[in-house]
């Protein structure tokens, strides 16, 4: 388990939970690696100056067998993370549709 920072520490405690392998490999870059039934999942976490999570890249490699055919895929995504505290206004949509069961 990598020397995670107290504001980012439940972010890796799920990693591990989850089986995965992590490191730092720089300062404030910690690289992880899980694999799941749905496929490995590879990426890097990174933590700002303020100690909080700045940026989450990843890229899950899936095979699976469809109709006769095996497929193979990557998925890539980068997630940048900003402005924590700062104030927030959300406001209802208009066009809702509450489904009650």
């Amino acid at each position: 388990m990598p020397r995670a920072r107290r504001r980012t520490r439940p972010c890796f405690d799920a990693l591990g939970q989850a089986g995965a392998t992590s490191a730092e490999t720089s300062d404030g870059v910690f690289h992880f690696e899980v694999t799941s039934d749905n496929g490995t999942l590879v990426g890097d976490v990174t933590v700002g100056a303020d100690n909080r999570i700045a940026s989450v890249t990843y890229e899950q490699a899936t095979s699976g067998s469809k109709e006769s055919r095996h497929e193979n895929s990557t998925i890539a995504v980068t997630v940048e993370l900003s402005d924590y505290g700062t104030p927030v206004q959300v406001e209802q949509p208009t066009d809702v549709v509450v489904v009650v069961p």
